[in-house]
């Protein structure tokens, strides 16, 4: 312990400067409306601690709109929010948030939830984000070393995207973690099938879109030496991976407990129909609320993950009750660090260079290391053909499923600069730097 901690002293000093701020500054990150629905919906903690089948769906039973949530919604963060309110000993109710009603209606309607309850269901779901800063640094030092390992670590934790969508009471920091979780899992495919099978599952049960992660998944379960002739291992993986897939679903799920198959097709009946009401509801709104084209979502995707600034905006009247907030965040130290044409464009450069050293940067390395980068570039692609075919926003934080991925060959753009920079570094005070 005493020599893990001197290794790697200067992780745990920059994940403790990194907590601290995420914390300190968690009061000026602008509310968002939909933190009232999951603030509301993390009052069915109780019930699935207590009565877990009342939460099951019935075929014959009128949909209320909590189970209308349940059916539409992963339920990750909202389990998560509970537990949290549970802990800190919070019972208090509020109503969901109405965007047919004005800001000051759901305000006296109780939909706007008090600062004690919005911050500590915020803090439910960030502290997923130091946990996700281990995990990024532990894969990063399989694949590098601690200076790239330590970069990598730095740009995510100070990331824009993060600092505002991964510390709301909403899905993004689970999005986050779940996906670097899977990520970092992709190591350990040879003996644990099992454990990739139940990251990708946390993956989904934080966000649908990262489905595209199961595929991904299949490949690295059934990627072992001489496949034909171990079939019987392939055979064992598979079932291992998808067993895990599936238990986890169903276990945070207790919506599907009575029913599982026909409750998982109205599910995703729910799902369909309610993307075509928003696709219906933005082209009456505004036609470039919807993209319709392949270019105008590649686009849009690179645009908000690389280029926008953190979006905190809210359609309609909203804007005058958040703009000073807005405003105030926005002027936070870090909170666009990185962001417009000049910085978007070079970490959109670093990323094709991270991506283009799987061709010819890691041939020297062994050829486990060679499949593992290989695999998280299958998982990248996987992940951004995803989003291109299911959704047509332009929403930023619907883009955060690929923020860990860019991070990550980001990370290994910058990898010969600083390698070079702490060679030099080492070669002048060797004794104080213990890479």
């Amino acid at each position: 312990m005493k020599e893990t901690l001197k290794r790697h002293k200067f992780f745990f000093i920059l994940l403790f400067l990194l907590t601290a701020y995420h914390l300190g500054t968690l009061p000026k990150v602008p509310f968002h409306p939909d933190e009232s629905t999951y603030i509301y919906m993390s009052q069915d903690f109780p019930r699935l601690i207590s009565n877990p089948l009342s939460l099951a769906w019935e075929p014959d039973e009128i949909v209320d709109a909590k189970m209308r949530y349940r059916l539409l919604d992963a339920p990750l963060t909202r389990h998560l929010i509970g537990l949290g309110r549970s802990i800190a000993g919070f019972r208090n109710s509020i109503n969901d948030w109405d965007w047919n009603k004005g800001w000051s209606e759901n305000v006296n309607n109780g939909s706007h939830p008090p600062q004690s309850t919005l911050l500590t269901s915020r803090i439910s779901v960030s502290m997923l984000i130091p946990i996700s800063l281990i995990l990024f640094y532990s894969l990063l030092l399989k694949i590098e070393n601690i200076p790239v390992a330590l970069m990598g670590v730095t740009i995510l934790g100070i990331h824009p995207l993060l600092l505002l969508h991964g510390r709301r009471a909403m899905a993004e920091s689970a999005v986050i973690f779940s996906v670097i979780f899977f990520i970092w899992t992709l190591h350990y495919r040879q003996r644990h099938a099992w454990l990739i099978g139940l990251a990708a599952a946390l993956a989904y049960n934080a966000k649908q879109s990262t489905i595209a992660l199961f595929p991904a998944g299949l490949i690295a379960v059934v990627w072992i030496k001489n496949p034909l002739h171990n079939l019987k291992k392939v055979i064992k993986n598979l079932a291992l991976y998808t067993a895990a897939f599936c238990i986890v679903i169903i276990a945070l799920n207790p919506v599907l407990w009575k029913h599982p198959l026909l409750a998982l097709i109205q599910s995703w009946k729910n799902r369909l129909a309610f993307t075509q009401e928003q696709v219906s509801t933005l082209l009456n709104f505004a036609d470039n609320q919807v993209l319709r084209s392949g270019p105008d979502r590649m686009s849009s995707l690179i645009y908000n993950l690389y280029i926008n600034k953190p979006h905190a905006y809210i359609i309609g009247d909203y804007l005058k009750y958040t703009g000073d907030a807005i405003d105030t965040y926005l002027q936070t130290p870090l909170t666009q660090m990185g962001r417009g044409l000049l910085g978007g464009t070079i970490f959109l450069a670093l990323t094709v260079g991270g991506l283009i050293k799987i061709f010819f940067g890691f041939r020297k390395k062994n050829q486990a290391q060679n499949q593992e980068i290989w695999l998280i570039f299958f998982a990248t692609l996987f992940q951004k053909a995803a989003l291109l075919i299911f959704v047509p926003f332009p929403w930023q934080r619907y883009a955060i499923p690929l923020l860990p991925f860019s991070v990550f060959w980001i990370s290994l753009g910058l990898s010969p600069f600083l390698n070079y920079v702490f060679k030099k570094i080492k070669t002048i005070i060797p004794k104080e730097i213990h890479w």
